[in-house]
Formats: C-alpha cells, structure tokens, sequence
C-alpha cells in the first residue's frame, strides 16, 4: 500500500455557501483524488490548511509518512495564498532550519484560480520551488491532450502547462460538452483524472528504499 497525501488551502469561495470549495472546483478536485484511489494499493489523504495557515501535529506526522505529497494553494495578488506560505515556512522548521523528512519523497501541484492567466502558473512555478527545498521528486503532467475530449480544450492545457493543473474555481469557460450532472466540461474532468492516475502511477513506480533513504 502506497499513500498520497493532498495537502491543500483553499480560500472561501462565498458561492458554494457553506462548502468551502465552488461546484466546479470540488467536480475537478474529485475527479483528480479518485483517480489516485481507483489504483491498486493507494490510500489517498486529504488535508485542508486551516485559515490560519494551520495543520495539527497529526497531520504533520501524516504528510511524514506519505510515500507522495500533492501541494495546491488558491491565487492570491499573483502568488501563492499567505496561509500556504506559512505552512511551507512551518514544514521547514519543525526541526531546525531545515527539515529533510520529505526528501525524496514524490512532490506533485496544481492551483485553485479564478480564470486562465498567468497567476496560476506563478503558484505552480512556487509550489515547484518548494518542493525542490525539500529536496522532492516533482511530477508534472504527462499529457496535453491524451483523449480526443481533451484535446477539444487545448485552453486548459495551456492554463497548468506541463508542471500541474490550474483548477478552475467558477464554472467551466472552455468549449467541450459538460460533463453529465456538473458545471465543468468533460475535457476538464479527463484532464484532472489523467493526473491523479499519473501521481499514482508514478508513486508506486519507485522504488520505496528510494523514498526512504536519502541521497
């Protein structure tokens, strides 16, 4: 058994009401997490970094003994949002200046942003940098277009690039059918499955003394 974990911020979106998270963002973040679990031997954790930028003492421990970790963190002024900042700052310090539990451990991330632009390339782009402090293995995304759906939406493609999706947080803007009972076409959908599968795959494709043991 390999376990994932999706450490995650995520600001209040103040049209899903109660939900932290709109329809169309909770439709793709779905589809990317059950894709992870569908593989043989996965267990999927999902933890949300509180408005605080705060994660309790057992979920450190969970992200500890993950086999991967997948970051994503809202937009926020063209960066990254402050509470993920300060959760990244927190990771390094837990035990001194630096902290090497995560290293070599697989790393991959995608952004929760309002429209296609280039904020959310710029929270990949951190989440990356990040990672590589922690001394990670990052996994971008595999395909631009692998089903024709897909490729109907070459837009989205463009939105992440190849080093993460950038998930949309209102209701899909791009040209293929929806997908049946959500706002969010099914190219999206296929996207976001095909990397979780990819995360997946690529956490059970190293060997586990090569996440356990330091370079």
């Amino acid at each position: 058994m390999r376990t994932i974990s999706l450490v995650f911020y995520h600001a209040r979106d103040i049209s899903a009401g109660d939900a932290v998270l709109s329809e169309a963002c909770q439709a793709q973040l779905d589809a990317l997490v059950q894709a992870m679990i569908e593989f043989e031997a996965t267990k999927v954790e999902q933890i949300a970094i509180g408005e605080d930028g705060l994660i309790t003492a057992e979920q450190w421990l969970t992200l500890d003994a993950s086999d991967a970790i997948v970051f994503a963190s809202s937009t926020s002024l063209g960066s990254i949002a402050w509470q993920f900042e300060k959760f990244a700052i927190d990771s390094h310090q837990r035990h001194g200046d630096f902290n090497l539990n995560w290293q070599n451990k697989l790393a991959a991330g995608f952004s929760f942003s309002d429209a296609p632009g280039d904020e959310g390339r710029a929270v990949l782009n951190w989440l990356v940098s990040f990672a590589m402090r922690h001394l990670m293995l990052w996994v971008g995304c595999a395909d631009r277009a692998i089903s024709p759906v897909v490729a109907d939406d070459i837009r989205y493609g463009e939105r992440g690039g190849q080093s993460g999706l950038t998930l949309s947080t209102g209701s899909s803007l791009l040209s293929s059918p929806l997908a049946a009972g959500t706002t969010t076409s099914a190219g999206v959908l296929s996207h976001c499955r095909n990397f979780g599968q990819r995360i997946a795959e690529r956490t059970h494709s190293l060997p586990r003394t090569a996440l356990d043991i330091a370079c």
